[in-house]
């Protein structure tokens, strides 16, 4: 049998591309026309050259790389539709402002890329029958919202307990700065055990194998189940769990994945997707901008004796384009000699001499 969640993750996390430039009101499959026209208008209005004009795509995150606007719209929309590798031109001009490497192993960089939305707003749709616009709640911690749009507001983690109380599969979940800091603690420690990721169908996969450990589930899960991990320590005890012996006299083939807790997709019980849907699009495996020092010095040469040293310091920054122009952006083997020996361009973003201070 297949897995799908497995092969899911694998399709959408390494195999797919989301840019954000989609139609504004119309959808494709009701009026393709329109919807290539709103869509055209909206990458028109993020490259325009005027800044009162120029307008951000819904993930504000993603900036332009391109030295010739037009051309770039109308390489991809040469008439009133797309090209057909659109989606690789369109990844070739665009740059992510601020993505996270999740190989890092940093707890202080965790718990900042974690606490992103903290105190951020959370809409609340209580009556939805009524098409009444959300109510605005602003947590004092980070929100974790599995619904969309939630029904009910912050869920009281004293209720928890109880699987009859409404709110907790209504509302959300909000973290607080020291369970933010055990999840921090707990990531790491998985990046540890399962690190280098080499995707992010890597990261946010189980490992299949003969440990059941990483077999269960990926590295962000894994951290949320740890047992120092007090955000869903109320739903591995008790009746809102399934202990192991009970999963193996029911016969399921790998009764460890199955034993835990019960309500998994319940709006008081975080997941991995729940923190995904709002980091995913900041997530890399791979860094693009790197600090590099050097050394260097003079020496006597009869006695040896030093006279001289400087350190330097260059901070470099990979980018879409080869080094070789000749091949575009968006070519994913290039034909250039140069560019199959060195790839992808570094441009110095700065340069500066240190002291023997900045380096002992």
């Amino acid at each position: 049998a297949a897995d799908h969640s497995y092969l899911a993750n694998l399709a959408l996390w390494d195999r797919y591309f989301y840019s954000s430039i989609k139609p504004r009101t119309t959808s494709a499959h009701r009026n393709e026309g329109e919807a290539y026209r709103e869509q055209k208008q909206r990458l028109e209005a993020f490259l325009a050259s005027d800044d009162s004009e120029r307008q951000p795509l819904p993930n504000e995150r993603m900036i332009p790389w391109t030295s010739d606007p037009k051309g770039t719209v109308e390489s991809i929309f040469p008439s009133g539709q797309p090209v057909n590798d659109a989606a690789d031109l369109t990844a070739s001009f665009l740059m992510v402002d601020g993505m996270f490497n999740v190989n890092s192993t940093s707890v202080a960089a965790w718990k900042a890329f974690l606490s992103g939305l903290r105190e951020a707003e959370v809409p609340i749709q209580k009556t939805p029958a009524l098409n009444k616009d959300p109510e605005l709640e602003k947590p004092a911690g980070t929100p974790t919202v599995s619904l969309l749009t939630p029904a009910s507001g912050k869920i009281d983690e004293a209720t928890l307990a109880d699987s009859a109380d409404r709110d907790q599969w209504l509302g959300y979940r909000e973290l607080d700065d020291d369970q933010v800091d055990q999840l921090a603690r707990a990531i790491v420690k998985q990046v540890r055990l399962r690190g280098p990721f080499l995707s992010i169908s890597d990261f946010v996969n189980r490992r299949p194998g003969s440990d059941k450990e990483l077999a269960l589930c990926g590295a962000l899960q894994s951290a949320l189940d740890d047992e120092d991990v007090s955000i869903n320590e109320t739903y591995r005890a008790g009746e809102r769990a399934l202990d192991l012996k009970k999963a193996t006299d029911q016969g399921f083939p790998f009764p460890e994945a199955e034993a835990g807790p019960k309500a998994v997709c319940a709006p008081g019980y975080v997941k991995q997707a729940d923190l995904l849907t709002p980091l995913g699009p900041m997530i890399t495996v791979r860094g693009d901008t790197f600090v590099i020092r050097g050394y260097g010095e003079a020496r006597d040469p009869s006695s040896g004796k030093v006279l001289a040293r400087a350190w330097c310091e260059a901070i470099v920054q990979r980018v879409p384009d080869y080094v070789d122009p000749s091949d575009p952006a968006a070519e994913a083997v290039p034909e250039s000699e140069i560019n199959q020996k060195f790839g992808r361009r570094f441009d110095i973003l700065s340069f500066r001499y240190l002291n023997s201070l900045e380096i002992f």
